[in-house]
């Protein structure tokens, strides 16, 4: 939660996915935490979706249409907010929907290009227990950054 409340405080446009995380939940939190959730969905700061609005919408999962989709919705908030900030939810939506290890590690790698060009904040979270070890150690090759256990890990150049 306090990405996305730091994020709204600051004049962002959030984006959260939700998956095993409710919305409803996920809403009830941030109005704990004192935002003014109604506010912010209704100017638009502040946009929850779901797998099915996102990353499954075309029936499959495609990191491209993932890509655009994401440049859409920071496009839709230019010069109205300061950037975007993504909160991709748990990640294991990709468990169950036809998702190869392939297309994941892809989608990984585009979106850290993705971030590296726009002025765009995104966090995605995998539930370590649920995803094979060999997955986790791939998709944090593709991430110049990475938090673990509250410690936060910086690509270092060779």
């Amino acid at each position: 939660m306090p990405f996305l409340r730091v994020g709204l405080e600051r004049g962002e446009r959030c984006l959260y996915i939700a998956d095993e995380n409710r919305a409803a939940a996920v809403l009830d939190a941030l109005r704990k935490s004192g935002t003014d959730v109604d506010g912010s969905l209704r100017s638009g700061a502040l946009i929850i979706a779901d797998k099915q609005e996102t990353y499954l919408k075309h029936g499959r999962f495609d990191p491209d249409l993932w890509i655009r989709f994401l440049s859409q919705a920071h496009g839709e908030g230019a010069g109205k907010f300061s950037r975007m900030r993504t909160l991709l939810g748990e990640m294991t939506w990709a468990l169950g929907a036809d998702t190869t290890p392939d297309s994941l590690i892809e989608y990984e790698a585009k979106l850290s290009y993705y971030v590296r060009d726009h002025d765009v904040r995104i966090l995605c979270q995998y539930h370590r227990n649920r995803f094979s070890p060999q997955i986790i150690l791939d998709i944090i090759r593709t991430h110049p950054v990475v938090v673990y256990g509250g410690i936060i890990c910086l690509e270092t150049p060779d």
